[in-house]
């Protein structure tokens, strides 16, 4: 007989053999530890046991399902408006569809009990409350396409796709800054500055991204002024440890809207890439939109490679 309860204290060990079990193509960080399931997930200031649900047969756990909450608009606090099935994973089973089906009613109740007005699968950022540096993307990408399982299960809910996500990498080995006359004109106006992000850019960043280290590269006028562009990059905690920790992503590019037609996106990233090369990082991951034109445009014309996709699904 299969039944449902909320997260003891008992559980982490079973969670991570669960973990263990599946299949390393869905994205899925492995080896999983009671270590890193604390520092990423339960360790959080927003974690609420509640939300976390065990499946169980005969007592013992089979499958867990949690969700959670993003931000509001400032990134100061949780928002209930938007709740999030953040991880959905149940061992091999006979029943396996049906334990799915019911572990995300269950986590649907809880949201839907909090106030979620709509509710993701597997969330993107800034709507990750969970599993950033477990699940494989540089900044949640939603399902990976691995996992249909997983994605078949949220659809026959009634999900429906918001969004998908190309999710991109750049090898920087003998990287070089891009031949280009418009780049070049940019790198006689502009300096591209360091920032060793000592201080998060807020309390929610400071929440989902936990342990990991960030820094920031911002674009101002060799005149002076104001900065005109940034964009951030963080070392993807145990995701990086597959190239050794030489592997970083790339997150919240940012250009002023009348410096956007000029290119400085595009120096902005070409730029910082030849710095984190220099320092020693051999590859950077990241991921757009796949109807957002100008992020593709940048990545493409930088030589980003796209690797996979991952699809925001939502009701």
């Amino acid at each position: 007989m299969i039944t449902y309860r909320p997260f003891l204290n008992c559980d982490p060990p079973a969670i991570c053999e669960i973990w263990e079990r599946q299949t390393r193509d869905i994205g899925m960080m492995h080896p999983m530890s009671v270590l890193l399931l604390e520092t990423f997930v339960l360790s959080k200031p927003y974690f609420d046991r509640l939300g976390l649900i065990m499946a169980l047969e005969d007592g013992k756990p089979i499958g867990f399902v949690h969700a959670g909450f993003g931000p509001n608009t400032l990134r100061t606090e949780i928002s209930n408006d938007i709740g999030v099935i953040c991880m959905l994973v149940v061992a091999d089973h006979p029943q396996r569809e049906q334990i799915h089906s019911e572990l995300i009613q269950h986590s649907e109740s809880y949201l839907r009990g909090k106030g979620a007005i709509e509710i993701h699968a597997f969330g993107a950022y800034p709507n990750s409350p969970f599993y950033l540096g477990l699940y494989d993307g540089s900044a949640s990408p939603g399902i990976l396409s691995f996992d249909q399982i997983g994605e078949k299960s949220f659809r026959q809910a009634g999900y429906e796709e918001i969004e998908r996500y190309g999710m991109f990498e750049r090898s920087l080995v003998r990287y070089r800054f891009p031949i280009d006359r418009s780049l070049v004109l940019l790198k006689r106006q502009f300096r591209v500055r360091l920032i060793t992000e000592s201080r998060q850019l807020s309390w929610w960043d400071a929440c989902a991204f936990g342990p990991t280290d960030r820094i920031r590269f911002v674009m101002e006028p060799k005149r002076g002024g104001d900065p005109v562009g940034e964009v951030s990059f963080w070392d993807m905690g145990p995701l990086a440890y597959r190239s050794g920790g030489t592997t970083m992503g790339m997150i919240d590019l940012m250009v002023e809207d009348e410096h956007q037609q000029r290119g400085c996106g595009t120096y902005l990233v070409a730029e910082s890439l030849q710095q984190l090369a220099k320092s020693g990082i051999l590859m950077i991951q990241t991921q757009a939109a796949q109807n957002s034109t100008a992020a593709c445009k940048i990545l493409s014309k930088l030589g980003f490679e796209q690797r996979d996709y991952g699809t925001l699904l939502g009701k």
